[in-house]
């Protein structure tokens, strides 16, 4: 009886850090997804002097030159590259798919990207938004 007792304390304990940390797991993910999409905006300045306006233009001149990156979503483990289906990264809205990147263009030499966390909202970090932005 005693060692139920121990084991039952001791799953409640460590359930809610295991699931802690799962979810810390997958937010990382996100924002390595977060990462691998400002690589690709780089790039596409790079090529075309500004940013794209949206992420269809983002694929699309990424399939071209061949910088089109795979991407999985840490909260359904979907994945595919950029464009059809969309499936990490998505032009911004609030509040948008769990696991998803989301770009909002902000002109032609600014972007920021966001990361949804499991419910959809802003990821967070410190108690404010983590974004990735050039400016």
């Amino acid at each position: 009886m005693t060692a139920i007792v121990i084991l039952t304390v001791l799953v409640m304990v460590g359930v809610p850090n295991f699931i802690g940390r799962v979810n810390k797991a997958k937010e990382a993910q996100l924002m390595s997804n977060m990462r691998m999409l400002v690589v690709m905006l780089e790039t596409y300045r790079a090529d075309w002097m500004e940013f794209p306006q949206n992420l269809a233009d983002l694929s699309a001149a990424a399939d071209a030159k061949g910088y089109n990156k795979e991407g999985v979503n840490p909260f359904n483990s979907a994945k595919g590259k950029l464009g059809s289906p969309q499936v990490w990264a998505i032009d911004f809205v609030n509040p948008g798919p769990a696991g998803y990147a989301g770009y909002e263009y902000v002109g032609p030499t600014q972007y920021r990207v966001y990361g949804y966390d499991k419910d959809g909202l802003p990821l967070k970090r410190d108690g404010q938004i983590f974004k990735l932005t050039n400016g």
